[in-house]
């Protein structure tokens, strides 16, 4: 990964250089331990660094596509439900109506639902 990330490529061809098998991506020991009970600091600072375990206090509209490999779509409902569980009384899943719904399919569509939201206030 470090052999591509200074400056000289761009997301698109850093991604298309990268493997989605996690072995292939992580030092094996790295990730023996990480699946274990070891990595104690790193999992530590993941947890640190949650975005949804907090009480918005004004409308929240998560927009995602069921269909998005590379954003579970897990991630939207599960930080609706904390959300709502939190107190917030206004989170709302928006689900992409691109066939498929996935992550560069929702961009426009995503583009224009949050457009004519905003223009609401």
């Amino acid at each position: 990964i470090n052999n591509n990330f200074y400056g000289g490529y761009t997301g698109t061809e850093i991604n298309n250089a990268l493997t989605d098998v996690t072995a292939d991506l992580f030092n094996a020991t790295f990730l023996m331990d990480f699946r274990g009970s070891g990595e104690t600091e790193i999992k530590a600072r993941l947890m640190e660094n949650n975005v949804y375990d907090w009480t918005p206090q004004v409308p929240v509209r998560l927009y995602h596509g069921q269909d998005d490999t590379i954003v579970p779509y897990t991630n939207a409902t599960t930080a609706q439900t904390t959300m709502t569980n939190n107190g917030a009384s206004d989170v709302v899943v928006i689900d992409c109506p691109a066939t498929p719904a996935s992550h560069s399919n929702c961009f426009i569509p995503y583009l224009e639902y949050m457009m004519g939201y905003f223009m609401t206030f």
